[in-house]
């Protein structure tokens, strides 16, 4: 599941050895790694069932705006964190 925001679009979630996910967001056709937490991810997950690959792809939309809002302030040789402050819980 690919979602584009603000031609920012996230893709390739992956289970990494820190508690959250690590993705690949692409950003004026470049790419930028990212990594959302497992926080984030509990956060966002509503009432969507299943792993948290699951949850990343249901609400990728949301990844996608935390994503579009942290990608001025970061480095580009920085990943991008997306962390439990960032998102907000479905309504």
């Amino acid at each position: 599941m690919t979602s584009t925001v603000n031609a920012i679009r996230v893709f390739n979630p992956h289970v990494h050895t820190r508690d959250g996910l690590r993705f690949t967001a692409t950003f004026n056709k470049e790419d930028r790694a990212c990594f959302i937490t497992g926080t984030a991810l509990a956060i966002l997950k509503g009432d969507v069932e299943g792993s948290t690959e699951d949850i990343f792809n249901a609400r990728f939309g949301e990844i996608a705006m935390a994503v579009s809002r942290k990608v001025g302030s970061t480095p580009k040789d920085e990943e991008i964190l997306i962390r439990g402050e960032d998102v907000q819980a479905p309504k």
